[in-house]
């Protein structure tokens, strides 16, 4: 039986918003209001 890894780890130095890529949380959320609405609903009640 093969385990497979259960945490994630995130680790974030900075590089992408260094370089203007629109990669923070809050720009995500805003991607998402707009391409599916039931998903960012879901999520902001699963965040909150």
């Amino acid at each position: 039986m093969t385990q497979y890894p259960t945490t994630l780890y995130l680790i974030g130095n900075g590089f992408d918003q260094l370089h203007e890529v629109k990669s923070s949380y809050s720009m995500f959320r805003d991607y998402l209001k707009k391409r599916d609405r039931v998903l960012s609903l879901e999520m902001d009640t699963y965040f909150e």
